[in-house]
């Protein structure tokens, strides 16, 4: 499976969608904190938080907040603006869990 668990911080506010039945999507653009520093690697990414979890977890979340996140790991692609054909691929982890981080 595609899963994984770390430590991001939220850098970007949260924006909620509304689908039908009353499902509610938050997505967030968080930034990994890692220990170890690789110069190549990207460590911000977004993830999604579906249902109960994002109106019970996500009340007043704040930039520069930190959270432990545990989801399943998932790849976007993306239209480039600049180009057209170019395509860009995107990291999203749609959230299980998460717990504030103190």
């Amino acid at each position: 499976m595609n899963s994984a668990v770390c430590i991001v911080k939220i850098i970007d506010k949260p924006v909620k969608s509304f689908f039908k039945q009353q499902i509610v999507v938050t997505e967030v653009k968080v930034k990994v904190i890692k220990n170890k520093v690789d110069a190549n690697s990207k460590n911000v990414l977004n993830i999604s938080i579906w249902g109960n979890l994002s109106a019970n977890l996500l009340k007043n979340p704040k930039i520069n907040d930190y959270f432990i996140i545990e989801g399943y790991i998932s790849i976007r692609k993306t239209l480039s603006t600049l180009e057209i054909a170019q395509e860009d691929k995107q990291i999203d982890i749609s959230i299980l869990n998460m717990y504030p981080f103190t």
